[in-house]
């Protein structure tokens, strides 16, 4: 639980000498932080679609009873819930940019799958159950990762500036990602009114090709994360020139002979 956590063991906080404005727009000049919240914003974009619209793909396009809500919706948690441990093993070995790609594009089939809930070949519990076995990879795996990158941006940041900004990186993060969830609600929302019941369902099944286009989007945008410069990045000696190079080891201590005159001295002669 959070209220165990000793915050002062894991961390070193030190007030800030920067404005609120001025370190909003240091955040937002980093390179390697563009294209993350930029993605996140998509993400959460796509993602706010989706769980608004389960009552209407399950009622309106697979047309079952919304009894079965609860066990869709808790089978997706609990699924989504089992992959957290093998996500933390796989970052560490393919890296994490690679897993958040990949989820990005299984998201994108399950959007896809949403537009055809109903016209399947299959039985419709196969078809809005198979929905939340494809959909929860994706949301375990972006459920974990996009706060651990972040991690590693606001990390790098201050090695190479200095300045310590996370709380800032963070703040930012949120209110992209809280933003990106009431656009995805409101686009919903309207495009309901193409469709959203029985026979008339247009406007429900728009919503998986709403949330499609913008996980592409963040799927693209992702693609220029550069993570081999922001989680690869050597630390740079103590007396070496930031930015003149690739970060080269000190070279070993070397022994400096004693001058001739010295040696008595050295030895206790």
């Amino acid at each position: 639980p959070v209220f165990a956590i000793d915050e002062r063991r894991y961390s070193r906080s030190r007030p800030s000498e920067s404005g609120v404005l001025e370190a909003l727009r240091h955040c937002v000049r980093n390179p390697h932080f563009r294209p993350y919240v930029a993605a996140d914003f998509s993400y959460f974009f796509a993602t706010a679609i989706i769980s608004t619209g389960m009552p209407y793909y399950l009622t309106v396009l697979v047309e079952l009873e919304s009894r079965y809500l609860l066990p869709v919706v808790g089978g997706l948690a609990a699924l989504s819930f089992l992959f957290y441990y093998p996500t933390n093993r796989l970052a560490g070995r393919f890296g994490k940019k690679p897993l958040v790609i990949f989820s990005l594009a299984l998201l994108l089939v399950a959007f896809a799958l949403i537009f055809f809930l109903g016209w399947l070949p299959l039985p419709r519990l196969v078809q809005i159950f198979g929905l939340g076995a494809v959909a929860s990879v994706p949301l375990a795996v972006l459920g974990v990762l996009p706060n651990s990158i972040l991690s590693d941006i606001a990390a790098h940041d201050s090695r190479q500036t200095g300045r310590s900004q996370e709380g800032m990186y963070f703040a930012a993060r949120a209110l992209l990602s809280k933003l990106g969830q009431s656009c995805g609600i409101m686009v919903f929302a309207g495009l309901t009114n193409f469709g959203k019941d029985v026979g008339d369902d247009l406007g429900v099944r728009l919503s998986g090709l709403a949330g499609l286009a913008f996980d592409l989007l963040a799927l693209v945008i992702f693609s220029f994360y550069r993570e081999h410069e922001v989680s690869g990045e050597q630390v740079v000696p103590l007396g070496a020139k930031a930015g003149a190079g690739p970060d080269v080891p000190a070279p070993p201590p070397q022994a400096v002979p004693l001058p001739r005159s010295l040696l008595p001295q050295a030895f206790g002669a």
